[in-house]
């Protein structure tokens, strides 16, 4: 590819040897006083100075353009790289033993939004192993039956696209009464790394949210007045691969683990 300048009345053309060939235009000899000879042509030479300052001025502005084009690229089309880290804590007892595990999402990246988004990450890790003491000091304490207490909670990035990761957590816990499983789950914005709602992913909004939950309130083991006392800015969800966004209203016993399907904004 060949850059072509044309400042004026001259044109400034880069040769494969990074040197520059300077073309007069009209010019007349007897114009320029002490001048010297340069490519056969006579051209001042703090003229020739001036030219070469405003063709490294103007390559310095198109390599800007070029950059800026490409990042904006990038954002478009932004997604994160990420890996689990496996955490595992076990006790044993005299009647039994007790064990941890936790499966914790880790994004790649020094920007501010990704340091958030894996803050956040940290942070329900904490709380799950501030959970996970109980159940040793429960597992301990227990004289009854020889069944093994657990908390297992497995993690996965379930959507990674468009500038948004979202994040699915599912729980299983036993400590001597009953099985108790939970999913929780959000997504992020990878430019700023913030939570996003729930009905800030889905198509319709608000309206569409809470319509779902009202339609589907008797199958979730719940009253149509308690759908619309859902949190929508704080409730769990994810966004599968296929961008369907599944709405967990986090309620008790043989519900806990049920969810409303709503079609989500990205695909």
């Amino acid at each position: 590819m060949r850059l072509f300048f044309e400042l004026n009345d001259t044109a400034v053309v880069p040769s494969r040897a990074a040197s520059y060939k300077i073309f007069s235009k009209n010019l007349h000899p007897r114009s320029y006083n002490r001048s010297r000879s340069y490519n056969n042509h006579t051209i001042s030479s703090v003229h020739i100075r001036r030219k070469k300052i405003m063709f490294k001025k103007a390559m310095i502005a198109a390599s800007a353009a070029l950059c800026l084009g490409l990042s904006a690229g990038q954002v478009k089309a932004a997604k994160a790289s990420w890996q689990i880290k496996n955490y595992k804590e076990s006790k044993r007892f005299a009647k039994r033993s007790a064990t941890f595990k936790y499966q914790l999402p880790v994004f790649k990246g020094k920007s501010k939004a990704i340091k958030k988004i894996n803050q956040a990450q940290v942070k329900s890790y904490q709380a799950a192993k501030k959970d996970a003491k109980s159940l040793f000091k429960a597992a301990q304490k227990d004289k009854g039956n020889d069944y093994d207490y657990y908390y297992v909670v497995k993690s996965k990035v379930t959507f990674n696209k468009h500038g948004i990761a979202s994040i699915k957590r599912s729980s299983d816990h036993y400590a001597g009464a009953s099985h108790i499983r939970y999913v929780h789950g959000e997504a992020y914005s990878l430019k700023s790394g913030k939570r996003l709602s729930v009905w800030k992913v889905v198509k319709g909004g608000k309206k569409n949210v809470q319509a779902a939950l009202k339609k589907e309130a008797r199958a979730l083991g719940m009253s149509a007045s308690a759908a619309d006392l859902v949190d929508l800015n704080t409730v769990d969800y994810y966004i599968s691969k296929k961008g369907t966004v599944y709405i967990y209203p986090q309620l008790t016993g043989s519900q806990a683990t049920k969810s409303v399907a709503v079609k989500g904004r990205y695909k």
